[in-house]
């Protein structure tokens, strides 16, 4: 991930370099690859903070190239800039998804993965109304 990750950086400059929404593209892809198996380790991350801290380093310099942003911006501010949801809410997200597909043995309805992200969004924004700093 971190070779993922500096490699990117590389294309991506801070000043100049693509329009943001390449940078977004590029961001969902190293999302994806965080996100390998997240049905799996979502629970866990969940309990544990420092499982969260190392999930969220690679998703905050992401987050951080998106908007062109230096290392002093917040993962809150830096994540709503770039409107990318946080990765431990995000993989939270995709476990209950793979959940209501393992359970109907077939292609899960989009009916739910818009409730599921409409879930997601209300967590975030509480998230983001209870954050003390970054506002």
């Amino acid at each position: 991930m971190a070779k993922m990750q500096a490699a990117r950086s590389r294309m991506l400059p801070n000043i100049g370099g693509p329009k943001p929404g390449r940078r977004l593209l590029l961001a969902r892809v190293v999302a994806s690859v965080l996100l390998y198996a997240a049905p799996i380790w979502a629970s866990a991350v969940a309990s544990q903070k420092s499982l969260r801290r190392k999930m969220s380093i690679p998703y905050r310099l992401c987050a951080l190239r998106t908007i062109s942003g230096f290392r002093t911006v917040l993962d809150e501010a830096a994540t709503v800039l770039a409107e990318m949801l946080p990765v431990d809410i995000l993989a939270k997200e995709v476990e209950k998804i793979w959940m209501a597909q393992m359970a109907t043995r077939h292609a899960v309805p989009m009916d739910v993965i818009r409730s599921e992200r409409a879930t997601s969004m209300a967590t975030w924004q509480e998230r983001w109304n209870t954050a003390n700093m970054g506002r």
